[in-house]
Formats: C-alpha cells, structure tokens, sequence
C-alpha cells in the first residue's frame, strides 16, 4: 500500500511540475524539449510601427504555428527554414505589454518559445478637422445616407481586401508616391467638426496645389482595388506581398485597373479632392494586415536587407 501511494505522489508532482502535460497530450505529442530555432527581434514594439520578427528553424518539423497572446496568425517563409513575421499594435490599443509563441513539432517531439515584450505609444499630435458644410449639416436624412453608406458599403468592401495575402512584388525601399507638403501625419488624434478626439489619422495627407498631378506606386504590386467611394474618393490599394498594402484616396483619376501589376514608380492615378476632402491632397496609407502602420517606416526600412542581415549572422 506504502509503494502505491508513493509512485500516485510522484505521479502527481510530474503533473503539477509539467505544464505541458495536458495540452501536449491532444496534440500527440509525448516530449517537449528546448526549441532548435535562432530568432532576432526589437525589444521595443511601438503601436503603429510594424515590429519584425525573423526565425530560423535548425530541425525540420511537421508543423509550425505562430501565436501572438493567443490569436494564431500568419508567417511568411523566405528561404529553407527561414521566416519571418511582423507584430502590430493599433495606435488606440490599451495593450502595454503582450507575447508570442512559436510552436513546432513532429509526430513525436514538440518545441515550443515564447518571447514577452512591452508595448510604447507612438508619439503624436491632436488635430481639428472641419469638413464643409454639406458634410456635417443638420439634415437627418443626410446623415443617415452617409452613415449607412460608409458603414454597409465602403467599411465591408476595404475590409475585403486588408487580411488577403498575395505573392511578393515589393523590391527594396518603398518610394514617397507624391512630392509635396505634409499637412496632417500619421496617427494624429482627430476631432471632427468640434467633436471629441476619438479617431486617428490612419496615414499621410501629402497635398499639392494642383489638380490632377501624377501619383506614383510606392513599390511593385498588384491593384487589388480600384474604386470611387463616398468619403474616401477615388480609391486605389495595391498589394506588395507579404500581407503589405498601399492605399491612395481622394485621387481625381487613374491610369490602371484592378489585376495590373505595377512597377515602383509608375503612374497610378492623379492627385483629386475627391469624397471628405478639404482641398486637393493624396491621403496615403499603408497596411500590414488589416492594421494601419505608418508609412515612414517603409520609407526607411530596407526588408529585404534586414533579412539578409539577420540571416547571415
């Protein structure tokens, strides 16, 4: 009786002490072991800036899944055991600290790391926006038009396109789509005609005097959407691969249709005062995923080199 109460408490002590116990268990897995993988990433993630992460794996596996908390989410393969992918935090999100799990297994063995790091606001301005008249005018059926046509029809149809992956086309740095002035940054904490501050700006206004100026690709990509809405204007998103897109609203024209493929620096539309507009300007904007990133970082950040930096050391 002594021996059977001896090897329950031992038993019982490997349950309490084994985290894994359960969970790899469903998953077949009846080992787990330090994770075979060299991994780089910055230890500051800022919302609205995208963090990169890149990993490499030294075994080969059945199975590899990234979590960030507890949202599984996608990466992207760069070369033989090589991959990469970005955390992003919106500018609004209350988050200040966060994780993610990189799991990888076979039919016998399961690895699994997990990397906590904290999460800064981005440094930004307020600013009053006021729309003209026929925007904001006390007119009930008015009002009711707008909203039901931006939250129905021009949220869904965006929507659509910000979590689809396409193949790669970007080459190198990402190029400014127009010269001219900025007049409102990315992230600012907007008030509407003298509402309260609770929206951002999800890009950059670059505004220019004249109507119909050339607009350029940031970068190769895909037109994925070509289109004229109620408040963003006329509309054009191209998709660079790996989950990047660039979005140019308020154009007065364009000069390509949905499935061409474009070349950093083509003409893609022509500057316009189009939608909820002020004045002749492009609102460009870009995305990693669903979530607004600003657009300086693809200014100055060179991918394609921080991965091949990170790979050969």
């Amino acid at each position: 009786m002594l021996k059977i109460k001896y090897y329950f408490f031992i038993l019982s002590l490997f349950l309490v002490t084994n985290p894994y116990a359960g969970s790899l268990q469903n998953n077949k897995i009846n080992e787990i072991h330090s994770v075979p993988i060299k991994i780089r990433y910055q230890k500051k993630v800022v919302k609205g800036e995208p963090c990169i992460v890149v990993f490499e794996t030294l075994k080969n596996q059945d199975t590899l899944d990234v979590y960030v908390n507890s949202k599984k989410i996608e990466y992207f393969n760069i070369a033989e055991n090589k991959y990469f992918f970005f955390l992003n935090y919106d500018i609004l999100s209350k988050l200040n600290k966060d994780q993610f799990r990189i799991q990888m297994y076979n039919k016998e063995i399961g690895y699994e790391l997990v990397k906590r790091y904290k999460i800064y606001d981005k440094d930004v301005f307020r600013e009053r926006i006021f729309l003209p008249k026929q925007y904001y005018e006390k007119d009930e059926k008015l009002v009711k038009k707008i909203k039901y046509l931006l939250s129905s029809y021009e949220y869904a149809k965006l929507e659509q396109t910000y979590n689809k992956t396409y193949n790669k086309f970007y080459e190198g740095e990402f190029i400014i789509p127009v010269k001219g002035r900025i007049t409102s940054s990315f992230g600012n904490i907007r008030s509407y005609n003298g509402g309260s501050f609770n929206s951002y700006h999800k890009g950059i206004d670059i505004a220019d005097r004249k109507i119909n100026t050339p607009v350029k690709a940031t970068n190769h990509g895909l037109v994925i959407l070509r289109e004229c809405f109620y408040g963003r204007g006329k509309t054009l998103i191209l998709a660079h691969g790996h989950s990047i897109k660039s979005l140019y609203f308020h154009l007065n024209g364009f000069e390509v249709q949905e499935g061409d493929i474009v070349k950093k620096g083509d003409t893609i539309g022509y500057i316009g005062s189009t939608g909820f507009s002020t004045g002749p300007h492009l609102h460009w904007e870009m995305r990693v995923g669903d979530n607004p990133v600003d657009p300086n970082y693809f200014l100055e950040t060179n991918l394609e080199k921080i991965f091949r930096i990170n790979f050969e050391n």
